[in-house]
């Protein structure tokens, strides 16, 4: 079996360990996956117990989030220069058994050049890096991270020596040693991991459904259906006339008709949904909740201006403002700015109305799944 050993920092990147480490398991099996190192027992020397993790494992990721290369100690040090630090160690001991070590990019990390490192970890930077980048490209990232493991476990013989032993042991046959593997496997036993590996793709490509999963469960919440009012207030707004719509006389411009409005702002709300719901991983993490509820007070205040300028701009075309005030002709083709401006605050309100609900949306729903920081 491959056994993959998952090195992250929960400052930075916790939630996404956990989407691939629910990945892997899925693809690999169960007990394939080392996410957290349990807790050390007393006395016992903890940088042994890390190595001796590691040691179990034929593959490790080392997650590197926005934070991972600068993040600091209480005393201001940075983690990485700190000797007892637990994911340097982590990687340290990888590098020094000839682990293959996979930097899998999170959020909007680079890959840290050899200056930036440790001199115990400086090879990493010039480690062929993986991407999992929250937003709708996801799926497709912790696909390609999982066939990239598979790759490596079919070229890597301590880890085909590892799959070999596991087999033999649930047959009855002992282990194979390191001696025995100098040949080549069978043509048959290729035939069969072929086989397997093309029947877990396909599976793969069938969980991008999982994404659609999601979200239909995510509208069920109550900020999500707030969000669903947004798209289609402006449209029951056209009937009802919650919000008035005005009009230039006959004769003049109509850039502020009910139909430009309608579509204009329901595909704005839409895209504002999807948009945000496809950053839900940044939102969960545990560390931004105060972002969050930030982001969506200040998409309220947005809001709420666009609105007050929509109804200044309402009330100045109802008491003919325009005509009054700069001696405008009713068909004066300069008024389309006037209209313009109220079709943006209009927009505006619906759509970081919109941004409130969903952040507000992820911040609720995801937050029972984020991992403990």
């Amino acid at each position: 079996m491959t056994k993959i050993f998952i090195s992250y920092r929960r400052d930075d990147s916790s939630y996404i360990a956990g989407m691939i480490n629910e990945r892997l398991e899925k693809h690999f099996g169960p007990n394939s996956v080392f996410l957290d190192i349990d807790s050390i027992p007393l006395g016992l020397d903890f940088r042994k117990h890390i190595s001796d993790s590691v040691g179990q494992c034929n593959v490790l990721l080392a997650l590197i989030g926005d934070s991972w290369i600068n993040l600091t100690n209480d005393q201001g040090s940075r983690r990485l220069d700190d000797p007892t630090d637990f994911v340097r160690l982590e990687v340290e001991s990888a590098l020094k058994r000839d682990i293959p070590v996979i930097p899998v990019l999170v959020g909007k990390a680079r890959m840290p050049s050899a200056t930036e490192l440790p001199s115990s970890l400086q090879e990493l930077a010039f480690r062929n890096a993986a991407e999992v980048r929250a937003g709708l490209d996801l799926q497709e990232h912790l696909t390609r991270l999982v066939r990239g493991i598979d790759l490596l476990s079919k070229n890597n013989p301590t880890i085909l020596e590892s799959q070999q032993n596991d087999n033999d042991e649930l047959i009855g046959k002992p282990a194979t040693s390191k001696a025995s593997t100098t040949s080549a496997p069978a043509s048959g036993e290729n035939d069969m991991q072929q086989a397997r590996w093309k029947m877990n793709n396909s599976q793969e490509e069938v969980t991008s459904i999982d994404e659609l999963k999601q979200f239909t469960k995510f509208l069920q919440s109550l900020w999500a259906t707030l969000a669903g009012i947004s798209v289609l207030f402006p449209l029951s707004n056209v009937l009802a006339k919650v919000i008035p719509l005005a009009q230039w006389p006959a004769g003049g411009f109509a850039l502020f008709s009910p139909t430009l409005v309608t579509a204009i702002s329901t595909v704005t709300c839409l895209f504002i949904i999807l948009w945000t719901f496809g950053r839900r991983q940044q939102f969960a993490n545990a560390k931004r909740r105060r972002l969050i509820k930030r982001e969506s007070a200040l998409s309220f205040v947005v809001g709420g201006i666009g609105l007050i300028v929509y109804l200044i701009g309402h009330y100045a075309v109802v008491q003919n403002f325009y005509y009054v005030m700069f001696n405008w002709a009713s068909n004066d083709p300069r008024q389309v700015f006037g209209d313009l401006l109220m079709l943006i605050a209009y927009c505006v309100f619906f759509a970081f109305m919109t941004r409130a609900f969903m952040l507000l949306g992820m911040l609720e729903y995801y937050g029972s799944k984020r991992h403990a920081a």
